[in-house]
């Protein structure tokens, strides 16, 4: 006998010891009847549904100097957050150093630099840039950075100079490379030290002085230029070619 009829029949009789009704009209009547006799379980609710374990990720792991601690980014307790970790205490739960409500950024230009006495880590977050101790999380100081800009990269802190950071800043209305200095104790707004309009790039690092940057420039997708910048005069010449 078809399956199906099989089904339509189940259908129609009802589970043992009920009284026989008239037959379902639906199309799944026979399967609706195993399910309530017990020989087929019913899909549940969309609402009860289990929900997928979340995953969590950690990435962005940067050593503390003097020690086996590292800092990291982690989404294990939710939003993103920065954490201290030991390459010595294994198994011991690593310490949460930021609460911020809608976590620390991880997207292009999140970038963290830890200090050179390891005390503290400077990194890119949402009211602009923040500093922390490596210890716990404590004494917070946050900066603006170059304000009504669309995009921050940065910071990059000169080993000579921990008091003072160099970022990069584009703006809508002007293109090239900016690139900025400013400092955690400071009350007044971050100052331009470098803009290049032809320069199509981003800064990749600061000398230990903090008187020289070095950029990237991409004039096309297999045109790549190095381009060094002078911090102090304001001026800058290529040095290498990407192809």
């Amino acid at each position: 006998m078809n399956v199906r009829w099989v089904l339509l029949v189940i259908g129609a009789l009802g589970c043992a010891g009920e009284p026989r009704g008239r037959m379902p009209v639906a199309r799944n009547a026979g399967v609706e009847a195993l399910s309530r006799c017990g020989e087929a379980p019913a899909d549940p609710p969309e609402g009860a549904r289990k929900v997928p374990a979340r995953q969590v990720e950690s990435y962005g792991a940067s050593l503390v100097g003097g020690t086996s601690d590292y800092v990291f980014l982690s989404t294990r307790k939710g939003a993103p957050q920065l954490f201290r970790g030991s390459l010595q205490a294994t198994g011991a739960a690593p310490v949460q150093l930021t609460h911020f409500a809608e976590g620390v950024p991880d997207g292009t230009g999140a970038r963290r630099v830890i200090s050179p006495d390891g005390k503290q880590v400077a990194f890119r977050c949402r009211a602009g840039f923040c500093r922390i101790d490596t210890a716990g999380g404590a004494h917070l100081a946050q900066r603006a950075g170059a304000v009504g800009s669309m995009y921050q990269f940065g910071p990059f802190i000169a080993r000579e100079q921990p008091g003072r950071y160099y970022f990069e800043a584009r703006w809508k209305e002007a293109r090239g490379l900016s690139i900025y200095a400013d400092e955690f104790e400071s009350e007044a707004p971050a100052r331009l030290v470098f803009r290049e309009p032809s320069i199509n790039g981003w800064l990749q690092d600061v000398s230990v002085d903090g008187r020289r940057a070095l950029a990237l420039d991409m004039r096309s997708h297999t045109d790549w230029a190095l381009v060094l910048v002078d911090l102090v005069g304001g001026t800058s010449r290529q040095i290498s070619l990407g192809r």
